[in-house]
């Protein structure tokens, strides 16, 4: 499951967002107000939070499930203000390319959005 405009922050703790059965990964928007990202997990799924596939200017988590007998699969949400400019979009781009430059290891990626244009 994944929530955006979460407006979390590094006040809000990790152990407040604990929800029984489920791991997290959290994106806060640094730099104002709002935005954010939060992926919960099944706990028994294994999976690797993959940073290197991440973007800085753009709000995003992508994981990869790794389920034994099944082909690795990155699931990367994205989430894109109503606001954002060109120059984010361009952004976005990269993290595409970023994605695409790991396609020796990345068979299958979903990547879902709230892209807004």
């Amino acid at each position: 499951m994944t929530l955006c405009e979460t407006f979390l922050h590094n006040e809000i703790t990790d152990s407040s967002l604990l929800i029984n059965s489920l791991n997290f990964e959290r994106r806060d928007r640094l730099n104002k107000k709002g935005g954010g990202v939060l992926d919960y997990i099944r706990k028994p799924i294994p999976y690797i939070r993959r940073h290197d596939l991440e973007i800085d200017t753009v709000e995003t988590i992508c994981i990869e499930l790794k389920i034994q007998g099944y082909t690795p699969l990155v699931l990367t949400f994205v989430y894109r203000p109503h606001d954002s400019t060109v120059v984010r979009l361009s952004n976005f781009e990269r993290l595409l390319d970023n994605i695409d430059s790991f396609n020796y290891d990345i068979r299958h990626c979903l990547v879902t959005s709230t892209l807004i244009i």
